[in-house]
């Protein structure tokens, strides 16, 4: 090598320099879930970022849906005084429209409306 030669680093062991920022995604998105009345569903979704930075929110839900919205839990626990009721019905869709946005930037967010919303399908056996 000759004195007025520099010698760069391959990139990926210089840290922290160069930190694409990617699109905010759903890592494990599970488009469809087949519930049993009397039982209960507790999935949690997982994002491709700091989850501390971000909140989830849902939006037009039906009856017994929840979600956390600091670790984006969703929650459903379905029984039968709901189905007596006449809130929810056997053998039906029921789309569930959930998202993630920034607490900093309200322009970096993620609606499952972009999605096949149709999150729960109930039965009786």
């Amino acid at each position: 090598m000759k004195p007025d030669s520099i010698v760069l680093k391959p990139i990926h062991e210089i840290p922290h320099i160069f930190n694409p920022d990617t699109a905010l995604r759903i890592t494990n998105f599970s488009p469809f879930f087949s519930l049993h009345v009397d039982s209960s569903l507790n999935y949690r979704f997982l994002i491709n970022k700091d989850q501390k930075k971000y909140h989830w929110f849902i939006k037009d839900a039906p009856p017994g849906f929840k979600i956390d919205k600091d670790n984006g839990t969703l929650s459903f626990r379905t029984t039968k005084s709901l189905f007596l009721s006449g809130r929810l019905k056997y053998d039906r869709e029921y789309p569930v429209k959930f998202g993630i946005q920034s607490f900093s930037n309200p322009a970096d967010r993620l609606d499952t409306t972009l999605f096949r919303p149709d999150l729960l399908y109930v039965h009786d056996f």
